[in-house]
């Protein structure tokens, strides 16, 4: 009788399970569910006004997508339940809760519920830079070398500064916290009924490692002495991913509508387990993960401590290699602020009059421009800058505006801009040493947006291959729950290439473009250099509406 898996992939807005069959690794149900009160950003459910830079989110939402999705994948597939042979997920990260020690949200104790702390903190939380700040000035004034795997920085986005937050702006609510951990191992330990620690997040997002632990408390304490006891609060048992973490309780089973019993494989972070699911497992392999945002993800046989990136670490996905971690915090977040907002009402009604969306036609429009038409350079940092500057203070800008400028000149712009911030991170890293011989290419726009991709290709000078398989995130953390079925960590590479899927289109450089392109670049570092590193302009501008809007 043939065996199945399940894997989840929760979002920014949704959780999509899939239902994957272990004898070919082929997805034969998906369905998907939307969280109820999606991202919060202004205003809690209780009314409670949110600060600027702040994303929250509501816990109970988390369990509702992941009973509802599970349960209409299995209803679709056909299957039974005694025929799960394992359970595996991953989220988004850094994204943050705190708990008691039955694992209910704090935020659900109407002692807190007015504390957005109390909250799910977003990745895109950005609310906690000047805690991360804080970090790395203790770390570059006490020699500390804590940060050098990570780019010497530390990101607004990843945990410790979101638990810093907590621990100096809500101490009663840090002292009440049983734990404070990632969505990912709160959902394993309410399946499970046991606690445990994703080690991809702990090592990326906390800079946990595999032989020394934790970062020693008299760091944290030499900044506050609330933070002394830190680490206290994290899961005492480090996983690495397909390890099972546990088997389904019956309140899990009941949860999702299968059987008690079923291993859970440890959380995963969903760049990293997008990994498994688009096949990519030898080294030089670079895939760009694009969606909202895009995460950029390489296995490597070397180690550099390259200025700037996420950060790398050894045994992060596959044993005995190194992970390196980049990312761009604002791709399709950029051309949906664009087409949502900067676009004039004609281009509307010319759009629904030939059944497209408004970011098609812009792109249909922008394909006919011949590459640096447009006179037009951008900076891609309107959510701010992950890779390489990692700088959540920055913002973007656009140069080489007329009076004369379309907006499918400017979205067009905009488009080229992503694929500069992702050569810069491809500069860096084979500046230092690191060796990347494959493009490729995944995540909802890469199949919507074959004008991106060709650009990609051309900005590159190097091939772009797309990943045929649609759920790549879902499928590999089916592929984590199969390890965890079978032998845990030591076999995910070889699962990884059996259930490998070919590559679907493969867009080439046009030599001619790439030459236009190559000056483009100059320029697009130029200001990358200018608003990134030489001035505090950005910073300033940033500071003035921060306080116009708090004033």
């Amino acid at each position: 009788m043939s065996r199945y898996s399940i894997g989840i992939d929760f979002g920014t807005l949704s959780a999509r399970a899939v239902v994957m069959d272990l004898s070919d690794g082929k997805v034969i149900s998906s369905a998907v569910s939307e969280y109820t009160h999606g991202v919060i950003t202004d205003d809690l459910p209780c009314g409670i006004s949110l600060a600027v830079d702040w994303a929250v989110q509501i816990p109970q939402d988390y369990l509702d997508s992941l009973s509802e999705c599970v349960r209409k994948a299995v209803k679709e597939a056909g299957v039974s339940p005694s025929d799960i042979a394992g359970i595996g997920m991953d989220v988004t990260a850094s994204t943050m809760l705190p708990v008691d020690s039955n694992a209910d949200p704090l935020c659900e104790d109407p002692k807190f519920s007015q504390d957005p702390n109390s909250y799910i903190k977003l990745w895109k939380h950005h609310a906690a830079q000047k805690y991360a700040d804080l970090i790395e000035e203790t770390a570059r004034r006490s020699g500390s070398r804590l940060l050098d795997p990570f780019g010497g920085h530390i990101s607004g986005e990843h945990f410790l500064p979101k638990a810093m937050q907590i621990a100096i702006e809500s101490p009663e609510l840090y002292d009440r916290s049983f734990r404070i951990l990632e969505v990912g191992d709160w959902l394993v330990w309410k399946l499970t009924g046991k606690e445990s620690r994703g080690y991809c997040a702990a090592s990326f997002k906390t800079y946990y490692s595999e032989k020394d632990g934790d970062i020693p408390a008299s760091f944290f304490s030499s900044i506050s002495p609330r933070l002394e006891n830190l680490s206290d609060k994290y899961p005492r048992n480090v996983l690495f991913p397909g390890d099972c973490a546990g088997t389904l309780t019956e309140e899990g089973a009941e949860l999702l509508g299968l059987v008690p019993g079923i291993p859970v494989a440890a959380a995963g972070v969903d760049a990293h387990t997008t990994v498994y699911g688009c096949g990519v497992s030898r080294p030089g392999q670079f895939l760009m993960i694009i969606g909202t945002s895009t995460c950029e993800m390489l296995i490597s046989d070397t180690e550099s401590r390259t200025e700037g990136i996420s950060g790398v670490v050894y045994d992060s996905i596959f044993k005995d290699t190194y992970t390196y971690e980049c990312g761009q915090s604002g791709v399709g977040d950029m051309f949906g602020w664009f087409a949502d907002n900067q676009v004039p009402e004609g281009y509307k009604k010319d759009a629904e009059a030939k059944g497209l969306s408004v970011q098609q036609y812009l792109t249909e429009k922008a394909s006919s421009l011949e590459v640096g038409e447009n006179g037009i350079v951008a900076l891609d940092w309107l959510n701010g800058v992950r890779s390489t500057l990692m700088d959540f203070s920055l913002s973007g800008t656009v140069a080489g505006l007329t009076t004369e400028t379309t907006p499918e000149e400017i979205y067009r712009a905009l488009l080229e801009s992503t694929a500069f911030g992702c050569r810069k991170i491809i500069d860096t890293l084979e500046s230092d040493g690191v060796s990347i011989d494959t493009l490729i290419a995944t995540g909802g726009i890469p199949h919507k947006n074959p004008l991106l991709m060709q650009i990609y290709a051309d900005v590159m000078k190097r091939d772009v291959y797309i990943v045929e398989r649609d759920q790549t995130g879902s499928v590999g953390s089916a592929i984590m729950a199969a390890a965890a079925a079978s032998g845990g960590f030591s076999v995910l590479a070889d699962l990884t290439e059996k259930y490998a899927m070919p590559f679907g289109a493969v867009y080439h450089p046009d030599k001619k473009s790439s030459e236009v392109y190559d000056q483009l670049y100059d320029i697009y570092c130029e200001m990358y250099f200018f608003f990134g590193e030489k001035n505090s302009l950005m910073h300033r501008l940033k500071d003035i509406r921060k306080n116009s809007r708090e004033n």
